[in-house]
């Protein structure tokens, strides 16, 4: 799985809806609702979607179902 995949995956899951500090409306979960759906920090997330660590296959059997 590449950080790409996973954040498309991130990206399409359940609209929250809210809007950031702009006003500008998120319908997708943030990088802090998926560290806190995986148990670990939005910077793990981070590092995971830019490619700078590898994504544990803990975590591509969750998001590939």
């Amino acid at each position: 799985m590449t950080g790409e995949q996973l954040k498309k995956w991130r990206e399409s899951q359940s609209p929250v809806y809210e809007k950031d500090e702009r006003g500008i409306q998120i319908d997708h979960m943030s990088q802090e609702e998926a560290a806190e759906h995986f148990g670990v920090t939005r910077q793990t997330i981070n590092n995971w979607e830019n490619n700078h660590t590898p994504i544990p296959k803990a975590v591509e059997i969750v998001v590939n179902g």
